[in-house]
């Protein structure tokens, strides 16, 4: 039940997959809330397409003070919860499958708590993303399929 992998997400990182619409960023955000109550946490909360077109952005822009590099590394080493919303949505291209290594990777080596959801199957991102990106999630989450219709259909 929901309540009970909410309490589980607060403690353990979580792999949340399933189909679209089937609940695995409202179950993620119930788990973020649950773990801001403790005001002495933190959560990063980013949506990974929109985090990647930033990234993407900023080799454009001469301005940023930051390089896409360290703004990867910044996300990575973030001390507290890292919720990485919607992973496998982006277009997957060099850059984003060695970001997407670089951030997975150090977060499980510096063993940090991390809640991820995505429309892949560990499978999928295996096959799409990196064979290296889906062992070292399998390895640091707990998987949970969420299954169900599309409940942003259902509301019209």
């Amino acid at each position: 039940d929901k309540a009970n992998l909410v309490k589980q997400g607060v403690d353990q990182s979580m792999f949340i997959t399933g189909g679209a619409g089937v609940g695995k960023t409202v179950l993620m955000a119930g788990i973020a809330k649950e773990i801001l109550k403790n005001k002495e946490k933190e959560v990063e909360w980013i949506s990974y397409p929109g985090f990647i077109m930033e990234l993407q952005s900023s080799f454009r822009s001469k301005d940023d003070e930051v390089t896409p590099f360290e703004r990867a590394e910044e996300i990575a080493a973030f001390p507290g919860t890292l919720a990485i919303d919607d992973i496998g949505a982006e277009k997957m291209t060099a850059f984003v499958q060695q970001i997407t290594y670089y951030i997975i990777n150090y977060r499980e080596q510096e063993m940090l708590h991390t809640l991820i959801t995505s429309n892949f199957s560990l499978q999928r991102i295996d096959d799409q993303i990196d064979t290296r990106v889906s062992s070292r999630i399998g390895g640091m989450c707990k998987i949970v399929k969420l299954t169900g219709k599309d409940r942003r259909l259902e509301k019209k």
